[in-house]
């Protein structure tokens, strides 16, 4: 008969063996998660890149159907609403992300919004309750804002706004420099303007070096805001914008615009364009020789993107733009044709 004998040997993990194998599988976790989070930021930063290849292929068969691209804001109406109201003080608001929205494969919302009424109007509520998935850049958190701007009426989520240069002429700069068809004077220095249209020709400072969109998104860091029921809310530029609002935290910023004076991911201010004093009558134009506007990101482009924000070239390409970039080369890359040499090295 054969005996078995157990050995005095014991089965498992001691205290410290599994603390030393949880203290492994921590580092290994340590290690992996920014592995993991850069890999997702980089998928939300080509899904971002093609959001705006896309944009700059509607901008090009725009141009190559009309002869030039779309106005950056129709600012003006035609019809008179109400006492007081004459055409040049009712503004319209219809950017260039409403205009070419057929060919971004949208013409059913293009097909249901009355170019008549204001963007904001009650008529035109159910089209921009509409989210366009392109214009949201993946780094942008989904919310869906409420706009005190527009009253009751929610606005559609963007995280991107056209070039305005950096001339001040949209929005306080157009004021009392007013001609009968609503023409503001001067004219703005950026490939977009109000109430105007540049074709290729009159981008004579290249369409490879001039900055055609750049992202508008969210501040870092912003904290929530409460919106008309209650519910934290952020706030964001609006697909259909050209219009300036204060919003509930204080601070004034542009809506489907923004000008390449502050500096990429500036933070938001709470003074406004028209508190710059420069000495000049014309000092809302020259707003950007003003050392404060370099800070005035309500004004400016922005990202979630760590270090930069992606734009759009007047060629369909897109460009990484680094927050430290110089901002005189900056700021001639958001001009159409003052005749700046910028090197693509510069940036």
């Amino acid at each position: 008969m054969i005996s078995c004998r157990l050995s005095g040997k014991r089965l498992g993990f001691t205290l410290i063996e599994l603390l030393v194998v949880i203290a492994i599988i921590g580092v290994l976790i340590a290690l992996l998660l920014p592995a993991v989070q850069q890999a997702r930021e980089a998928a939300r930063r080509v899904q971002c890149t093609n959001n705006l290849k896309q944009l700059g292929l509607a901008l090009a068969n725009y141009e190559s159907a009309n002869g030039s691209f779309p106005p950056g804001i129709i600012g003006a109406a035609n019809l008179v609403d109400g006492p007081g109201r004459t055409a040049c003080t009712y503004y319209k608001n219809f950017t260039v992300f409403t205009l070419v929205l057929p060919q971004m494969e949208q013409q059913q919302i293009h097909s249901t919004i009355n170019f008549a009424f204001r963007s904001n109007n009650l008529q035109n509520s159910t089209s921009f309750r509409i989210l366009v998935n392109g214009h949201v850049c993946p780094s942008d958190p989904r919310n869906y804002p409420f706009n005190p701007d527009a009253g009751l009426i929610p606005t559609p989520q963007s995280s991107y706004g056209f070039v305005a240069g950096v001339a001040e002429v949209i929005w306080y700069g157009s004021y009392g420099a007013v001609q009968p068809n609503c023409e503001a004077i001067p004219f703005g220095n950026g490939p977009f303007q109000k109430n105007y249209t540049f074709g290729v020709a009159d981008i004579t400072d290249g369409l490879s070096s001039t900055m055609f969109i750049g992202e508008t998104s969210r501040f870092r860091d912003e904290p929530a805001a409460l919106d008309a029921a209650g519910n934290p809310s952020f706030f964001h530029i609006n697909w259909y914008g050209g219009a300036v609002f204060t919003d509930l935290l204080g601070g004034h910023r542009a809506q489907g615009f923004g000008y390449t004076v502050p500096a990429i991911n500036a933070p938001l201010q709470r003074y406004r364009i028209d508190t710059f004093v420069l000495g000049t009558s014309n000092s809302l134009q020259n707003w950007w020789q003003d050392p404060r506007a370099a800070t005035y990101g309500g004004f400016g482009f922005r990202s979630l993107h760590p270090g930069g924000a992606n734009f759009l070239a007047g060629d369909g390409s897109v460009k990484f733009l680094k927050q430290t970039i110089n901002l005189a080369t900056y700021r001639a890359l958001g001009t159409r044709a003052m005749g700046e040499v910028v090197s693509s090295d510069a940036y």
